[in-house]
């Protein structure tokens, strides 16, 4: 019999399974976490933390109830301050029409407990519709209540009446909490939830040979992959004397790395000005060429010696506008002839683009998004183009992984753009188009909706469906710090969109004025663009930034709006100082003056701090940490067709966590 036919009856098998378990009126299954993000009701689980208080949730395949499968592994470290626990939804987030369980058949909710040491204290909440509109969840009871002899190191049933819920509707339960309210470090196991009408009632399929089709144990077709690295320290590593080159290629051993997309040692002539009028760029000749080769070339060797890969890496948000395209052209061209020139083992195998385009101020217009994102298509055809007719590399570039989520502005989704006739996600035309993606799929925990496996999986079902075996799984550990920004109150969201139009049509094209990067805050009335502050500016970078943001103003501001009153200005800080109170990317709000030394005037704005989300990197985590929830995504993407690699950003910070463990 073929492994397909085998499959095919293996799922059968477990579907009738299913088909019985659900229409057992004594019992009714809800999650075993043999696999995936999801159980048997659609549920999501998942950690939640406050600082200093911390939390993580992975599925653990060495421990688990019964015979086989896997057990809901919760590791908490409970401070003095702050909360952490984990959830689990008995509904479909995601669905439009969220369906909450009606209870109200059975008697008992039954899920079996064991501890790592034993003796963990936590409190069992639950949480009915309403409750979890306002995403909370009400006490049902503390460990110690259902087991008097507490949390031991085997397993143990735990039963919760479903007729002492107290206030709780028990015809719309939506969600399970494990609290850990009492100080200190915890691990425990859950596994095997179902609801039951009697405490003597048991169901075959909550052992894991018998388990419902859609949590059965399926065995890995394949190994994991090994993980590939970006790294953007070329020059540091070029220069570095051999043994300090070999500590890369350790990493990479320890780490079970076997690529690296390392960063071009690019150099432009003549040199580029990327804050340049956009009309003046492009100069009558321009080449580039690769700095180091001879280096460049002994590092690459000894990195294919060791069976690791090297792609040459480069990236700027400009590069996706047809007016730079010029450039990363440029650098493809450079890197086709630097490998015709040199040998088979000193070879580039790819080259890897990282743009970023969202960074640019006009990305925020819809209609200048729409143009920047169909460019960028564009300038992606032509690269692969160039690779596939004049070498035997791979083309990719990186995506972000919400280009295929609805646009909470408007209609459709963020990434949405026409091109070739046909309208959609450009994350899903890249797939179509080029040899390989990298999704920065930057979240710090495997599970839940809002986790690494929820993002990526619609990008790698879409790969699978059109026949790729093309994605990259990416994860942050890098961590940008607090970084102040100045701004001038900004123009009503029309009047934004009118002046990229016109008169800011320049500033539209760029991520970066006068050297500043920028920022942008849309507070849902106004939008605001401004620059970031460097750490201890002279006054000589403070004169800069003035007048930076005073041209900022006068473009994009309302500097230009002279008729605006005292009474609207108001108003218009209040918008801002409100969103920045709510929005946790930003805060520590304050006003500050603009002088336009050109016309000897004062014109308003404001200052806050950008914070870098905890839950887009894996820089608050400890190493171990890091690696439990990279295990643990891993275990789950190896059997999608179309993951090909986790690819981890970047090596040097990845270096310096291994080495604070």
């Amino acid at each position: 019999m073929s492994v397909k036919s085998l499959t095919t009856l293996l799922l059968a098998g477990l579907l009738t399974l299913n088909i019985a378990a659900k229409a057992s009126s004594d019992v009714l299954f809800i999650a075993d976490f043999n696999k995936g993000n999801q159980n048997a009701l659609g549920g999501y689980f998942n950690k939640y933390e406050r600082n200093p208080s911390k939390a993580a949730v992975s599925l653990d395949s060495s421990v688990f109830h019964s015979n086989h499968g896997k057990s809901l592994k919760i590791s908490a470290k409970k401070d003095k301050g702050g909360f952490c626990g984990a959830w689990i939804h008995l509904f479909d987030f995601r669905a439009d029409s969220k369906k909450f369980l009606d209870t109200s058949e059975y008697k008992y909710l039954s899920f079996w407990v064991k501890g790592k040491q034993g003796g963990e204290m936590f409190t069992v909440k639950l949480a009915d519709k309403r409750l979890i509109e306002v995403e909370d969840s009400a006490k049902v009871g503390a460990i110690k209540d259902f087991l008097p002899d507490g949390v031991t190191q085997e397993w143990q049933e735990v039963l919760l009446p479903l007729d002492k819920l107290g206030p709780i509707d028990k015809t719309q339960l939506g969600g399970i909490t494990f609290d850990f309210n009492s100080p200190g470090n915890y691990v425990v196991y859950i596994d095997d939830i179902i609801l039951k009408k009697t405490k003597e009632t048991t169901l075959a399929s909550t052992k894991k040979s018998d388990a419902p089709e859609s949590t059965a144990v399926v065995t890995p077709t394949r190994e994991v992959p090994p993980r590939t690295l970006w790294v953007w320290t070329v020059f540091e590593i070029l220069k570095n004397k051999n043994d300090e080159q070999d500590k890369v290629f350790e990493l990479c051993e320890r780490e079970n790395v076997n690529r690296l997309w390392l960063q071009v040692p690019a150099h432009y002539e003549p040199s580029i000005d990327m804050s340049a009028n956009i009309k003046d760029i492009q100069p009558p000749k321009f080449k580039v060429s690769l700095l180091h080769e001879r280096k460049l070339r002994k590092f690459i060797r000894k990195a294919h010696k060791r069976g690791i890969k090297v792609e040459a890496l480069d990236g700027y948000p400009e590069f996706a506008q047809k007016p730079y395209h010029f450039i990363p052209l440029a650098i493809v061209d450079a890197i086709i002839d630097y490998n015709k020139r040199a040998k088979p083992e000193e070879r580039f195998v790819g080259v890897h683009f990282d743009n970023e385009p969202y960074l640019i101020i006009g990305w925020h217009d819809k209609k200048r998004r729409e143009r920047i994102l169909r460019e960028f298509l564009e300038l992606n055809v032509e690269c692969q183009r160039r690779i596939r007719e004049n070498s035997d590399m791979e083309f990719g570039i990186d995506v972000p992984f919400w280009w295929n989520a609805p646009d909470p502005k408007s209609e459709g989704a963020i990434g949405d753009v026409t091109f070739n006739g046909e309208r959609k996600p450009a994350v899903y035309f890249c797939i179509d188009l080029l040899d390989n993606i990298g999704i920065m799929n930057y979240r710090d925990t495997t599970y839940g909706v809002d986790g690494i496996i929820a993002h990526a999986d619609p990008i790698l079902n879409y790969a699978q469906k059109v026949g790729k075996d093309s994605i990259y799984v990416g994860l942050e550990v890098f961590r940008y710090m607090p970084t102040e920004a100045w701004f001038p109150f900004g123009l009503p969201r029309n009047e934004f969109s009118k002046a990229l139009q016109t008169k800011a049509d320049d500033l539209g094209y760029l991520s970066r004025i006068n050297g500043f990067r920028t920022q942008l805050i849309d507070d849902g009335v106004n939008v605001h663009v401004g620059i970031e502050v460097p750490n201890n500016p002279d006054d000589a970078t403070r004169k800069k930034m003035n007048d930076t943001l005073t041209e900022i103003g006068r473009y994009l501001g309302v500097i230009q709006r002279n008729n605006d009153t005292p009474r609207e200005m108001k108003k218009g800080a209040m918008y801002i100082q409100q969103e920045i109170s709510k929005n946790p990317e930003w805060e520590n709000y304050g006003l500050i003056d603009i002088v336009d030394v050109e016309e000897l005037k004062l014109y308003p704005g404001f200052k806050a701090t950008s914070i870098m989300l905890g839950k887009t990197t894996f820089a608050d985590e400890s190493y171990t940490e890091f690696k439990e929830q990279l295990d643990s995504s891993e275990s789950e993407l190896v059997d999608r067709p179309a993951f090909r690699s986790t690819a981890i950003h970047y090596l040097k910070v990845l270096d310096e966590k291994f080495h604070e463990q």
